[in-house]
């Protein structure tokens, strides 16, 4: 079991487009969970904008926001 933190910073508020980002994301974390990519692939795949180079796009049941954390704010509180 390994952990993998991902870091996306944004400088405007998230829409619902935003939303088909976060499922290509989740996606492409689970890939490399499958061991179907390795985890130093993914700053290429979102650097290159190729979706064919991603994981397959998560399915929208089931997600949900859990944590935001802000700039200046540490993961602990």
């Amino acid at each position: 079991h390994r952990d993998l933190h991902l870091s996306i910073r944004r400088q405007r508020q998230m829409c619902i487009r935003d939303s088909y980002m976060v499922r290509n994301l989740v996606g492409t974390l689970v890939a490399v969970g499958q061991e179907k990519l390795a985890a130093d692939e993914i700053p290429g795949i979102l650097a290159g904008g190729d979706r064919a180079k991603a994981g397959q796009t998560a399915p929208a049941h089931g997600l949900c926001l859990e944590r935001v954390i802000y700039p200046g704010e540490t993961p602990d509180g």
